[in-house]
């Protein structure tokens, strides 16, 4: 990274290869940043955590049968990560949550599958709420239909799926 001559700089750093397709980035109530990439060679999803001063403190290297392509990423009331991405290359993926405490272990990691056949998916948000349950919304579309709906779901603060709604739409 070069250096950019201006006083609004105060730090700057290099993140590994990174598939900027796939990445989420979020910072906690002390100014440390944690970004959630794709490596290039591998296909391994990447997670790092830098301090308030761009200092590296940890990274860690999620691996899965396919890619995980995260796309958005909480901070709970505890100060655990929570991140949501897509599984594997296409569009077609399961939808994968990953948990990782300040340290950088993980905590727990799951899939959820509610597909279709030939159904495209995406991760639109992720909230969590004062008893750190997780709420997702993703949204579906059938590719030989055009049939779409968007799930809510809740999972309980050990990842674990309350329950999901289908929000279809008012034309459907």
């Amino acid at each position: 990274v070069t250096a950019i001559s201006t006083d609004l700089q105060s730090w700057a750093t290099r993140a590994p290869t990174l598939d900027y397709n796939g990445y989420a980035l979020v910072v906690d109530s002390g100014g440390n940043s944690y970004y959630f990439g794709l490596t290039v060679d591998t296909a391994d999803a990447v997670v790092a955590k830098h301090s308030s001063a761009g200092a590296k403190l940890w990274s860690i290297t999620l691996h899965a049968a396919s890619s995980i392509r995260f796309k958005k990423a909480i901070i709970d009331t505890n100060g655990d990560i929570i991140a949501v991405g897509r599984l594997g290359n296409t569009e077609f993926g399961n939808i994968a949550l990953v948990k990782i405490n300040a340290t950088g272990s993980v905590v727990w990691s799951t899939e959820i599958s509610y597909n279709r056949p030939s159904t495209v998916t995406y991760v639109e948000d992720l909230s969590s709420d004062s008893s750190n349950n997780l709420y997702l919304l993703w949204s579906r579309r059938t590719v030989s239909t055009a049939d779409s709906d968007n799930l809510l779901i809740k999972l309980s603060s050990l990842g674990t799926e309350v329950w999901a709604n289908s929000l279809v739409s008012p034309e459907q």
